[in-house]
């Protein structure tokens, strides 16, 4: 995302996190998935982490349609035309010999997941490859590891959560890496982001203030129903720590 780039001088600095927040539905995993294949793209090595309702060929294959520019359908089915062989070929000739790999950890079941089970696949992979970026998808998948007892009220989920954000941080300065995960935003009325000039931003998601802070960046995603049916979206940059937040600082992209 050019405006991304641009104002974060080149992406996530190595050492730091980026959050996303978002409603259900609206596309976390997709922003992740993007982010891991940009990075491989230009020659880094990536590490996506899932758990629970995804399973590798389901990442396998979001991955495959973003590298071959294919549908994503069309990749689920194995059911390819003509024009379709081409872009593949065309593909692996642009992209293969020079692209970093992408790594795919898949937890089978919900809440499985520790971030300390995360830093030890880490540990090992790193003995044989280096390492530019670590996915988590997404944020409420994973606990933290610590041995603590978080209550099921609102209190305990949000100390949980930050426990959770900031053990990943943890990660990107151990290893000198970059971090991504996605979060969803909830309680959000209809009427609200349902409006086009609406923006997710922390004075409207109080619940993840302090999720947001071991983060030095964190984008919202914005969509309405009629930008859903037209298949485009509104990025809001709502923090970039070490860099300056524009008075416009989001940007419509298609989807």
């Amino acid at each position: 995302i050019p405006q991304f780039d641009y104002h974060s001088r080149g992406g996530i600095d190595l050492g730091t996190g980026l959050l996303g927040i978002a409603r259900s539905g609206v596309g976390k995993t997709t922003l992740l998935r993007s982010i891991g294949a940009n990075v491989a793209f230009r020659g880094g090595n990536v590490l996506h982490f899932a758990a629970g309702d995804s399973t590798q060929e389901e990442i396998e294959d979001g991955y495959d349609a973003w590298w071959t520019g294919i549908e994503l359908n069309s990749i689920k089915e194995g059911k390819f035309e003509g024009a379709e062989t081409k872009k593949i070929e065309r593909a692996k000739k642009e992209w293969l010999a020079n692209c970093g790999e992408i790594f795919i950890h898949v937890f089978k079941q919900f809440h499985q997941a520790s971030i300390l089970d995360c830093r030890k696949v880490i540990v090992e992979l790193l003995k044989e490859h280096k390492i530019s970026l670590v996915l988590f998808d997404y944020l409420e998948k994973f606990k933290p590891g610590d041995g603590r007892r978080y209550g099921s009220n609102d209190d305990g989920n949000r100390l949980e959560k930050m426990a959770i954000a900031e053990k990943m941080i943890n990660i990107a300065t151990e290893f000198n890496v970059a971090v991504a995960t996605v979060t969803q935003a909830s309680n959000i009325e209809r009427e609200k982001w349902n409006n086009p000039k609406f923006t997710l931003s922390r004075e409207n998601i109080s619940n993840l203030k302090a999720t947001i802070d071991p983060f030095a960046y964190c984008i919202t995603l914005n969509q309405t129903e009629d930008e859903n049916d037209n298949e485009v979206m509104r990025i809001h940059e709502e923090k970039l720590r070490h860099y300056k937040i524009f008075s416009h600082s989001s940007v419509k992209i298609v989807q």
